[in-house]
């Protein structure tokens, strides 16, 4: 069940841009640059390359997401305390700027695996 709160869904989308940016540069790089990935290490490499993508797009959107100019402050009249509202977007209960680190997380692991493939040839 996929849970999301206002423009989190957006990060889905995001990730899926990041995954066919990456197959295009993994093809890419074993064409042209002839580069000998193995079947072994191509999918650790593109899973690395779209979370490392994915990570800085979302990172933007955050940014966006958190724009100070974005935020509404209401006063109370009665006590003249103020309320800031600002935007609350969440996918899976996480909010959208804690997923810039959990998909950088995700590429550091990809890319340790990487290496310990790299290491076994």
């Amino acid at each position: 069940m996929l849970i999301w709160r206002g423009k989190g869904i957006l990060v889905l989308l995001i990730v899926a841009v990041a995954f066919a940016i990456s197959i295009l540069f993994v093809a890419f790089l074993k064409s042209q640059l002839a580069i000998g990935l193995t079947p072994r290490t191509q999918p650790l490499l593109g899973i690395a390359v779209a979370a490392l993508i994915a990570a800085g797009l979302n990172f933007w959107f955050a940014r966006y997401l958190d724009d100070p100019s974005k935020q509404r402050t209401l006063i109370d009249p009665k006590t003249n305390q103020a309320y800031v509202f600002k935007d609350g977007s969440s996918l899976m209960f996480i909010p959208v700027r804690y997923w810039t680190y959990i998909l950088l997380a995700f590429a550091l692991l990809n890319l340790v695996g990487l290496i310990a493939q790299l290491g076994q040839n």
